[in-house]
């Protein structure tokens, strides 16, 4: 007697697609692995934006300008897809720019106190700006990782 719970091989759901290659199994993003990658990419962030205006204090980098800001916002986007590489969709894009956005206006507002220097000022609103600015080229991480991902996965 055969076990009804075995898949044989001959089975039709056994069997590859016509269409090639299915497509690998996403999971269901969890609170604890969102918060993980939450975690992660804004200490980028916020590590990035203390490397930035130490640099432009030491007039390395100039700080009025947006280069600073989109280089740690493009940085910290590639981090949180590679971290969400399991839970790829579009949608996370937008995730990505709002939680950036509200986390960064924060930051901003605690940020601007007394004792604060006029680049640091000038750093914050930089980052604000960029990350403002953030949603029209966020498709580019994006399709970076998804390239990756493809990659990985055929591998």
């Amino acid at each position: 007697m055969t076990n009804p719970y075995q898949t044989h091989s001959s089975h039709p759901s056994s069997k590859q697609s016509k269409h090639g290659p299915s497509k690998p199994n996403i999971e269901k993003l969890t609170f604890r692995k969102w918060y993980r990658t939450a975690i992660i990419t804004y200490l980028i962030i916020c590590l990035g934006a203390m490397i930035a205006i130490y640099l432009a204090e030491r007039e390395i980098i100039h700080y009025d300008g947006p280069l600073p800001g989109f280089t740690v916002l493009m940085i910290a986007s590639i981090v949180y897809f590679w971290l969400m590489r399991r839970h790829f969709r579009w949608f996370y894009m937008i995730f990505f720019c709002i939680e950036t956005f509200i986390i960064l206006l924060f930051s901003m507002v605690f940020v601007t106190e007394e004792n604060t220097t006029p680049i640091m000022d000038e750093m914050t609103s930089s980052l604000l700006a960029s990350s403002m600015l953030f949603p029209f080229i966020i498709w580019i991480p994006y399709t970076i990782m998804s390239y990756v991902r493809k990659e990985i996965n055929n591998n």
